[in-house]
């Protein structure tokens, strides 16, 4: 692509007729991105590689090279706008992002919302399982089993499901880690029930509904999962006309995490309200 002659500072300025708020936004906007740029590529160390910090790292690039290399940016807009298809996709571009970005504002904010909502006395717990290494849980799985265990141990009539199967470098199945490391707390084996045939959270919530119903459970749950997992376990329990009440048991999660799982979700959710 061959670009137009370079545009002199002033000309730039005149073609943007910013105000001094809106650099100080541009300024706030670009750090904003380095330290995002920052938290997104720490999970990779830990061996955390998925569509949320790999989206949020371009992202991230996307921003620094809009605001951090501001001439360039405004030459390539120019050369757009002297054509016309060129220029119908670079305003096409413009409203996708701007819709996404308010999306996923209102997603993550609905997210949080959701995570505050506590479950009635006694609720049916769900544990949602998460990556076993070998025999042993996650650090994810185990900070979700910790949260499960207080919430038995303070709701002594409630019944727990373990849920999740066996995937690739587990030995034993989610729900199986789970309900071992729960017994090491004392919680009685009676009062929990294995659901190990799940591959991903749809199944995990649709065959936890089964055993509530076969077993005759409390059908108010409490979901057992981190804070970003709510919303979508909730919406798949909607879309699958659940009636009893939907409470949050909150795992704690790892900051550094966080924003990796965050971006993730916003594409779950996505797809979980399409389809």
């Amino acid at each position: 692509m061959r670009l137009p002659e370079p545009i002199d500072i002033n000309t730039l300025y005149k073609i943007e007729h910013i105000s001094k708020f809106t650099r100080i936004a541009r300024i706030i906007t670009l750090m904003l991105s380095f330290i995002f740029l920052i938290w997104f590529i720490i999970p990779i160390g830990f061996g955390i590689l998925n569509f949320g910090n790999i989206f949020g790292i371009f992202l991230c690039l996307f921003f620094i090279f809009t605001y951090g290399f501001r001439r360039t940016f405004l030459r390539i807009k120019h050369y757009f706008s002297q054509h016309g298809v060129l220029s119908v996709c670079w305003h096409c571009g413009k409203i996708a992002i701007t819709f996404f970005l308010i999306y996923a504002i209102v997603i993550t904010a609905f997210m949080m919302i959701v995570s505050f909502i506590p479950p009635a006395q006694n609720s049916t717990a769900i544990v949602l399982g998460c990556q076993v290494r070998g025999r042993e849980p996650s650090l994810m799985l185990q900070e979700r089993i910790n949260a499960a265990s207080d919430y038995m141990i303070d709701n002594t009539a409630a019944r727990l499901i373990a849920s999740g199967g066996k995937g690739e470098g587990e030995d034993i199945s989610e729900a199986e880690c789970i309900i071992t490391e729960l017994e090491k707390d004392n919680i009685k084996r009676l009062r929990m029930y294995l659901e190990d045939n799940s591959s991903n959270t749809s199944e995990n919530i649709e065959n936890s509904i089964g055993i509530i119903d076969n077993y005759g459970l409390e059908p108010n749950v409490a979901i057992v999962t981190d804070f970003f997992h709510q919303l979508r376990a909730r919406l798949i329990l909607q879309k699958n006309d659940y009636h009893g009440s939907i409470g949050s048991v909150n795992a704690n999660t790892n900051i550094l995490f966080a924003p990796t799982y965050i971006v993730r979700e916003w594409f779950a959710i996505m797809k979980e309200l399409i389809f």
